[in-house]
């Protein structure tokens, strides 16, 4: 996503979340997963009053992140074919969500909405279940033809060495079509709640 689309996309931001709201999203996440310990709902309540009042900061982050103008926490940019740990994070995932949720409820249009929940759905590329972050093959070429910069005025040297540097990047795609899978059914499921939420919202 360009940059000048994420600002085109975060521009009057509302600030205020009301607590019908809060209760509208704490009542839809218990329905969606079913009920939930004590020690979860305390931390959806302290998200909750976190995004309450850094709700700009956190939009903006995000539109950072996914925009490629802001860095995750270990100096690399996200990118959409890559999985990463929570940990790469300054804000929790859930607060970036709820945050998002907001802004989507709020919308002014269908094209905002629409705009917000594709950001919502780049949230599925942060999960625990990965120890540090899974990089596809894809996106390792992408990075090995970024390092090396523009191909034209590459010398005939350091052509050669990307080539060699690109045939020895593992080919398996078994394990490439399990990442595909996988993250495709994240997108699904965030993409079919977001909307969820958002049609019970206007109830």
């Amino acid at each position: 996503m360009t940059t000048t689309v994420s600002r085109a996309l975060f521009s009057n931001v509302l600030v205020c979340l009301d607590k019908l709201c809060y209760y509208l999203i704490m009542s839809f996440f218990g329905n969606l997963f079913g009920s939930k310990k004590k020690s979860d709902t305390d931390t959806d309540i302290k998200d909750i009053e976190i995004v309450k009042k850094k709700y700009v900061d956190i939009i903006n982050y995000w539109a950072g992140i996914i925009g490629g103008t802001k860095k995750l926490i270990d100096g690399s940019t996200f990118d959409s074919f890559t999985v990463f740990n929570t940990k790469h994070l300054e804000y929790s995932k859930n607060q970036i969500q709820l945050a998002l949720i907001q802004r989507g409820i709020n919308s002014k249009d269908r094209k905002d909405f629409e705009a917000t929940k594709v950001c919502y759905i780049f949230t599925a590329n942060f999960n625990n279940t990965v120890k540090d972050k899974y990089v596809s093959k894809t996106q390792k070429i992408t990075d090995l033809v970024t390092k090396y910069g523009n191909l034209d005025s590459l010398s005939r040297k350091d052509k050669d060495k990307l080539i060699k540097e690109m045939a020895e990047v593992p080919n398996d795609e078994k394990e490439y079509k399990e990442f595909l899978d996988f993250l495709h059914e994240d997108q699904v499921r965030y993409t079919k709640f977001f909307e969820e939420i958002y049609t019970k919202s206007k109830k």
